[in-house]
């Protein structure tokens, strides 16, 4: 119970991601019908993922564009990592069903029962509008 406490404070302490485990976020997203943006990162050592954070998921219109059909679960690989060995352990289960070649940052659009339905390895400094785009291309193209 003690890790999944320190989950939740490490969780809700990456800005704009959603707290609790992705298995609630998912729950949360097929209730709201929404889809989930996986965000893996290594907030103190991976300088694009620092820019991702940056340009892309603090930028206002992002925000405010993915507000009604998204929520954001980020996964954080920090170098000096204070999680629990059971926080730690999660955050590699999680990594090794949607991220197990390790790229950083990564990006996947998944719909609430956990299907990819779209990733983005890398980020090479593009705007948060471009982003978005391609995300909700990527999201049109799912609808039935």
């Amino acid at each position: 119970m003690k890790s999944i406490i320190a989950l939740y404070i490490f969780l809700s302490s990456v800005g704009p991601s959603h707290q609790g485990t992705l298995e609630d976020t998912l729950t949360e997203a097929k209730k709201e019908n929404k889809q989930v943006l996986l965000y893996f990162s290594g907030s103190d050592w991976c300088l694009p993922c620092i820019k991702f954070k940056k340009a892309i998921l603090n930028d206002p219109e992002f925000k405010s564009s993915t507000q009604a059909s998204t929520l954001i679960y980020q996964v954080d690989f920090p170098r000096n990592d204070t999680s629990d060995d059971e926080g730690i352990a999660y955050k590699k289960q999680i990594a090794k069903r949607y991220n197990p070649e390790g790229s950083f940052p990564k990006v996947l659009l998944l719909d609430s029962g956990g299907n990819i339905l779209w990733e983005k390895d890398g980020y090479k400094n593009e705007s948060a509008e471009i982003f978005l785009q391609r995300m909700q291309t990527a999201q049109l193209s799912e609808k039935p």
